[in-house]
């Protein structure tokens, strides 16, 4: 995993899932068929009552031993992914995001929430911006290192809330 450049977090989260497994089923995973890992995601989803995005890197984990290190990629075919949840983003009316941003009375603060708001940005990201990361003449701001350590670009909206 490491050789693959997959960063520290995923790797933990890899192993989890199959240690996981394992631990449930108390044997080898050699031995654990592709039924009892679809009953475990069951267990996992309907008594255990994990979103989503958890179930999904259990799979990936035990998705990712039975192939790389078990050579059993056909135990992955049958493992599917838990659809996506749809949800409708809360999006702030402007009076609200006046509000909100006149509540803060550090300009610098004021400054770095309304940079981060207005271009979408994780904190993350946020921390590591540099002044020469901004670029006003094609009003874009680049990310180094984003989510995946990724590099992307996003807009820089000038507004006045």
């Amino acid at each position: 995993m490491v050789l693959e450049n997959l960063s520290p977090r995923t790797i933990v989260s890899y192993l989890n899932g199959p240690r996981q497994l394992i631990r449930y089923y108390n044997k080898p995973p050699e031995e654990i068929t592709s039924d009892q890992i679809l009953s475990y995601l069951v267990y996992l989803r309907e008594e255990k009552q994990q979103k989503r995005n958890t179930m999904r890197i259990a799979v990936n984990g035990i998705r990712y031993l039975y192939k790389h290190f078990l050579n059993r990629a056909e135990i992955c075919e049958q493992l599917p992914y838990p659809k996506a949840e749809r949800y409708i983003p809360e999006v702030f009316t402007g009076a609200e995001l006046k509000r909100l941003f006149q509540g803060i009375k550090n300009q610098k603060h004021r400054v770095l929430l309304k940079l981060i708001y207005s271009a979408g940005l994780r904190r993350g990201e946020a921390c590591n911006i540099l002044l020469s990361d901004i670029d006003t003449k094609n009003m874009q701001i680049r990310v180094r290192g984003g989510k995946g350590r990724r590099d992307r670009y996003v807009m820089f909206r000038v507004t006045c809330w």
